[in-house]
């Protein structure tokens, strides 16, 4: 995630701080902090539980390598793509994206969010309903970002995945933990 942040920084540099270049800054950066409340939000502690149930056989290890190395590929090509969308955003807020960009921007957001739910699917861990709605609302910013403007891209993006962690929170909050289920293959 620390890719979007430098995105940001380099999209930056040389630039003449103005709001536009506050705005988008800080909505690339609220996008790197919800890309990372995905991960981080509670989800490595059920990982960490699932690892510790497993049994040491050979579909079980294949299970946790999918997850920790094909999942997490997935996870790294979706911030890349988004990082180097908001390079460009920055600079450019107001002007609509070419297609390659608005889906490096929509799409490198779904990827991530699908690479997670991979990476959930493959340690038998729940599905979240809400990251999937996210994932694919993430998709319908794309005619935003070629036919509006990066910011609105941007700012749409920022505001559904916010919108559906929220409800996700909402949702499960109270709610005991699912026991983990056998992983993937097994």
């Amino acid at each position: 995630l620390g890719e979007s942040v430098v995105a940001v920084g380099i999209g930056a540099s040389g630039l003449e701080i103005s709001g536009e270049l506050l705005l988008v800054a800080v909505l690339g950066l609220a996008l790197s902090a919800e890309l990372w409340w995905v991960y981080f939000g509670g989800d490595d502690e059920e990982a960490e539980e699932a690892l510790l149930e497993m049994r040491p056989t050979r579909r079980e290890f294949i299970a946790a390598n999918a997850a920790y190395y094909w999942a997490h590929l997935l996870l790294l090509l979706g911030i890349v793509c988004a990082a180097a969308a908001l390079e460009h955003a920055i600079g450019h807020a107001f002007d609509s994206l070419d297609f390659a960009l608005a889906l490096a921007l929509g799409g490198g957001t779904a990827v991530y969010l699908l690479g997670h739910a991979l990476f959930r699917l493959f340690l038998g861990l729940r599905f979240r309903p809400w990251r999937g709605l996210a994932a694919v609302l993430a998709l319908a910013t794309i005619p935003l970002g070629t036919e509006a403007s990066a910011l609105a891209q941007l700012a749409v993006l920022v505001g559904v995945l916010g919108l559906c962690l929220v409800a996700e929170g909402a949702t499960t909050r109270g709610e005991a933990r699912a026991p983990v289920q056998t992983p993937v293959g097994s």
